[in-house]
């Protein structure tokens, strides 16, 4: 296919590309971070267009740069055709393509593969590439989506909340008197080797803290959430769960709760990823994936209702 006489006027669209991030941040430096180019990279790009056009797009201050009016009058047309080449590409590959992602292990297990099914037959040509261990293994290696832990609020949405309550298997708990006043008579199972959950949680339902710290210490220690939960399902003692991990293990009954608390927040994790990177197909599995995060909110909701209903009765 012959390219039209109109095209064959056109420079490259990188050095659109560049403009816009340019003018959207007013910074060279902050359009190389987005670009992932050097800023010289991209003061070549601008420079090239002003060649090309025969006239200044930033006025060049000491500290700052600002539009010229070609620049002004030029940039909504250029965002715009750049709107409209996404959207075409979108609606093109959103069925089709390779997606890399990476997350903890016990994410993994415990949230993501148990509904991925889902997204599979609705999308059978997308490659989802899962990559999961801990958050240290992605330091300097690019995935088109990160599913990232954090305790404290990011700026972004969550995907989901960290509700955890304690939860044992039907079997230990008729087996045990199960109490706030005796708790540490129990068998606790850590998802981590400090515990550091099950001592928050004991601040928050007020067990007396020096006494259950050194309870603490000398409970059965595990790696990861996915490793206690199944240690509970075997009946080997209590393990502090995620509530949106243990969804459908307290649907069947092969865990309950082992106490009738209000569920505790300790974290939340969150879906990062570049925008302007962003792949029909990939927002096709970002819009899966709030929509299933979505899903896990109303659980939540609905749990700590039938829990107040329970507790006034």
């Amino acid at each position: 296919m012959e390219r039209s006489p109109k095209m064959q006027n056109l420079p490259p669209l990188n050095g659109f590309r560049a403009f816009v991030s340019v003018a959207n941040h007013m910074s060279f430096s902050a359009a190389a971070k987005e670009l992932s180019i050097s800023r010289s990279g991209v003061s070549h790009h601008i420079k090239a267009l002003e060649v090309f056009f025969g006239f200044q797009l930033f006025h060049r201050h000491v500290n700052k740069i600002t539009l010229t009016i070609e620049g002004e009058k030029m940039l909504p047309s250029i965002v715009k055709a750049f709107e409209l080449i996404t959207d075409v590409v979108d609606e093109i590959t959103k069925d089709s393509g390779d997606i890399s992602i990476h997350m903890t292990s016990s994410f993994a297990i415990s949230w993501m593969m148990p509904k991925f099914f889902n997204f599979e037959a609705g999308y059978p040509k997308i490659n989802v590439k899962i990559s999961e261990g801990p958050e240290s293994h992605i330091e300097n290696k690019y995935y088109d989506l990160k599913i990232i832990y954090s305790e404290s609020s990011m700026e972004i949405p969550p995907l989901i909340e960290e509700w955890m309550i304690p939860v044992c298997s039907p079997s230990y708990f008729n087996s045990n008197k199960i109490s706030l006043k005796r708790f540490s008579e129990n068998r606790l199972l850590l998802n981590s080797r400090n515990g550091m959950d099950w001592k928050a949680w004991s601040k928050f339902v007020n067990i007396d803290g020096d006494g259950f710290d050194k309870h603490v210490s000398n409970a059965m220690k595990l790696s990861t959430d996915s490793s206690a939960i199944e240690m509970a399902i075997s009946g080997l003692g209590i393990a502090l769960a995620n509530l949106n991990y243990v969804t459908s293990e307290l649907t069947n009954k092969t865990l309950v709760p082992a106490l009738s608390v209000t569920p505790f927040l300790v974290g939340a994790h969150y879906l990062d990823y570049k925008k302007h990177l962003v792949s029909g197909a990939t927002l096709s599995l970002i819009k899966w994936l709030q929509l299933e995060g979505g899903k896990s909110k109303e659980y939540i909701i609905e749990y700590t209702m039938a829990l107040k209903k329970i507790s006034n009765i």
